[in-house]
């Protein structure tokens, strides 16, 4: 069994205390196109995102894929009412020395500095996502 464990940085928006406060799971991890192998440097910031369907990678990571040709379009809508078509990209993310193998949507009008993990080919490669929000810590499990 391999389990990932993380710390809840504080991203701003929920009252703790009478303080504005949101603790938000983030995941690091080397993030690789899978058919050319290039892959980041450091490790990329990826917010586990329970509620999106697909990973979405950020504006920043375009330059892992500009070279390759996309598997699938994707109609992405962040709750404004407006369909984005994304690039699907067959990806890997390499998290303490171990890889994975999981599905990317690019958003080249991301600007966040983080991307999301989302359900499909993503999280859904963990047996077990739990967040503990009392210690400010989250648990992803394979077996």
């Amino acid at each position: 069994m391999i389990n990932l464990k993380g710390k809840l940085a504080n991203n701003g928006s929920v009252l703790e205390n009478d303080k504005l406060t949101n603790w938000s799971p983030f995941l690091y991890a080397v993030v690789i196109n899978a058919k050319t192998s290039v892959e980041t440097s450091l490790s990329k910031a990826f917010l586990i995102d329970t509620g999106a369907s697909m990973t979405i990678l950020n504006a920043s990571l375009g330059y892992l894929f500009k070279d390759s040709s996309y598997i699938d379009i994707f109609k992405m809508n962040y709750g404004d009412g407006k369909y984005r078509s994304l690039k699907v990209y067959d990806t890997k993310i390499r998290i303490m020395s171990k890889e994975f193998n999981i599905l990317a949507a690019l958003d080249e009008n991301f600007s966040f500095n983080y991307s999301l993990l989302g359900i499909t080919r993503g999280l859904d490669i963990f047996n077990h996502t739990i967040f503990n929000l009392k210690k400010r810590n989250y648990l992803l499990t394979i077996k």
